[in-house]
């Protein structure tokens, strides 16, 4: 299977196929870190929503937990 050439590459030097290839090495390694880079932005973000979520169930458990021994005390069982 062969490719076909293309006249864009053919009429550049070995300079400038180096300095494109380069620049598109360097594009791709930008891409990558941008896209890492997102990765770990919305993790922190869905850590800290876990988190936050968390921590408003234990309040409210808490707070339930204190109720029902306070109901508990006075003898009001129903």
């Amino acid at each position: 299977m062969s490719r076909a050439k293309n006249p864009k590459y053919e009429s550049m030097s070995l300079e400038e196929l180096k300095a494109n290839m380069e620049k598109s090495r360097q594009e791709l390694e930008a891409a990558i870190h941008h896209k890492v880079m997102n990765q770990m932005r919305n993790s922190s973000y869905n850590k800290s929503v876990v988190r936050q979520t968390y921590i408003s169930a234990s309040q409210k458990d808490r707070q339930e937990i204190a109720e029902a021994v306070q109901k508990t005390e006075k003898g009001d069982d129903s």
